[in-house]
């Protein structure tokens, strides 16, 4: 691992390739506001340089914009997760109530909420967002989730100018959380009414006119720079949340002053060693990620780097995505569930994490990530797992199936079936092509032809089916296991050469009525528990995938200018710069 990432003692030295710094203030913008570096956070943000590709479109529904460099500083939404602590955060919102039968919902905003021109917030704004989604998904569907509101929500009407009556198209206990939340990477950001209903196609509104004052919030930063290596904000000192009494008795409403950064500069994502580099170099203040090796690298040479659980392993926390070998149920090559567990059992999780992780991640048993909301689920259904034999290494017990299943090892020791040699493919995600040489040398050390497909349209592969198996995570449950089950559930399928994001192609006819049956209660409904352990059994029997680890994400910041930054001690926000929900991090800084 160390050798693939070229990572020694002298390539992680702590002068930088370049100077990011100085290069994200340049002469006109010092010109324009001068601000102490002292004042100033500086931020590796999202998508990979070594420029941004939507600095001139600061829409947040375009479609392929990606609004965590900028937008996630200006637009603010109803509700915010925080997923370390499992709490649900209201903010342009104060609090909803849904319908005994779970066909609508109705929201409260907030009293004394502006947008950055000075006009009030309101239930217009919001009611304009979402039918605004819901009328694109039900006709062009050229904006970003108007397709997911359109399929779930009927209207979106004013009750007063404080309140908004979501009536939807069916029972959805979720609509709150799922559509109304800003989390992670997804969710709806709200935005004025008055900036856009003027668009004759928001489509292809720009939102993007600074001397107009364009893009208009209600957060706290406004963009004062837009260019193609950097984004630069300053911080409104008239931003309606640090008004006294706005946030009442919220409990933990440690946003309720303004932001200690007086400026913030987001650059591209670039090349690990180099951030690495910018970091130590105090050139960054917040890197979006580092690998273990790297990670024991900053921290044994920086005092003033950490992460969130400070100097130790695991230096970060678990993310959504924990990692497995997914098997493609529509491939003749694993159809039989004695080769799907014979590979199963060839697969040594433990060293793969030792060797991947360096040891610091924990095996995984469930496609479930390890998380305080989903953590008394993998309780009930883990032992039931292990039982059947998910995730244990067992070379004589992965031989004696294979031979049930009617295979000999041909003259080179690789199994084959009627004189010919069985072959197979894995596909990997980009972010796991370290681990996958690893699991495919352990498969054919146990006799498995595997070869690994390794290639930059990857996700046109794995989702059209085109591949034996695939290595890859889970974007499932976050609040409740329910979007964990959809990833199996058979409405999502599509013969092999049709697209799915669901690429199991796992169908069973009980686990859907389970799943279905989990939709209609509410989350956190006892009830929830059983339906959902009988439901990963069902995905245990049929060994559906090899789970191998928790992911993490393991994110280094450096004190030496800000401190503040969350800890487990004091998980206020996840401390990850490519999450929507980074605004959250910044209102917890302190200049140091």
């Amino acid at each position: 691992m160390t050798q693939k990432n070229g990572l020694t003692r002298r390539t992680l030295g702590l002068s930088a390739a370049g100077t990011i710094a100085a290069a994200a203030l340049p002469r006109h913008a010092r010109a324009m506001d001068a601000v102490d570096r002292k004042d100033t956070l500086i931020i590796e943000a999202w998508p990979p340089g070594p420029t941004y590709k939507n600095y001139a479109n600061l829409n947040p529904f375009a479609v392929g914009n990606d609004p965590r460099n900028h937008i996630v500083f200006v637009n603010e939404a109803l509700f915010f997760w925080n997923n370390l602590k499992a709490e649900h955060i209201p903010f342009l919102a104060t609090g909803y109530k849904y319908a005994d039968d779970y066909t609508s919902v109705t929201v409260t905003l907030r009293q004394g909420v502006t947008w950055s021109d000075g006009k009030p917030f309101s239930a217009d704004d919001v009611v304009f967002t979402f039918e605004m989604l819901r009328q694109n998904g039900e006709g062009k569907k050229d904006l970003f989730l108007s397709a997911d509101v359109a399929a779930v929500l009927a209207k979106a009407e004013k009750l007063d100018d404080l309140t908004v009556k979501f009536n939807l198209k069916r029972r959805d206990p979720r609509f709150v959380l799922r559509n109304l939340t800003v989390k992670f990477n997804t969710g709806i950001f709200i935005v004025p009414k008055h900036i856009f209903e003027a668009a004759p196609d928001v489509a292809a509104f720009t939102n993007f006119d600074l001397e107009k004052g364009l893009p208009l919030g209600t957060g706290p930063y406004k963009i004062v720079l837009a260019a193609p290596e950097r984004i630069v904000l300053d911080r409104r000192d008239d931003w309606w949340g640090a008004k006294p009494g706005i946030w009442g008795k919220q409990p933990g409403a440690y946003f309720a002053k303004l932001p200690a950064p007086k400026r913030l500069i987001t650059v591209p994502r670039g090349e690990q060693q180099q951030m690495a580099q910018a970091l130590a170099a105090d050139q960054i203040d917040w890197m979006v990620e580092a690998p273990v090796p790297m990670m024991k690298k900053l921290l044994a040479d920086n005092k003033a780097i950490t992460t969130l659980t400070d100097r130790t392993p695991p230096y970060g926390y678990i993310d959504w995505w924990p990692s497995s070998v997914w098997f493609n149920f529509d491939s003749p090559k694993v159809a039989d569930k004695r080769v799907r567990k014979a590979l199963m059992h060839a697969v040594n999780a433990k060293q793969i994490i030792d060797i991947f992780h360096e040891g610091a991640a924990e095996q995984s048993f469930l496609p479930l990530p390890d998380f305080k909301a989903l953590h008394d689920y993998i309780v009930d259904a883990e032992p039931q797992s292990k039982a059947k034999g998910t995730g244990k290494f067992d070379a004589k017990q992965s031989a004696a199936l294979m031979t049930e299943a009617g295979f000999k090892k041909d003259s080179q020791g690789f199994w084959a079936k009627s004189g010919e040699r069985w072959s197979m493919t894995l596909t990997s995600a980009s972010a796991l092509d370290a681990m996958a040489p690893i699991i495919v040398e352990q498969l054919r050390r146990q006799g498995f032809d595997v070869a690994w497909n390794r290639r930059p349209d990857y996700l046109q592969v794995i989702y059209s089916g085109k591949t034996d198996m695939t290595l890859f995570g889970h974007l499932g449950g976050i609040f409740d296991p329910e979007d964990t089950l959809l990833l199996y559930h058979s409405k999502f399928y599509r013969p092999v050469g049709e697209i799915t994001s669901r690429f199991a192609r796992f169908q069973n006819k009980r686990f859907d009525e389970l799943t279905d049956q989990v939709g209609q209660l509410p989350i956190n409904d006892p009830k929830l528990r059983p339906i959902v352990k009988e439901a990963l059994g069902i995905w245990a029997e049929e060994v559906v995938e090899i789970p191998i680890a928790q992911w993490y994400h393991r994110i280094p910041f450096n004190t030496t200018l800000w401190t503040g930054w969350p800890t487990t001690a004091n998980p206020y926000q996840s401390p990850t710069c490519s999450y929507w929900t980074t605004m959250l991090v910044v209102h917890g800084l302190k200049r140091a």
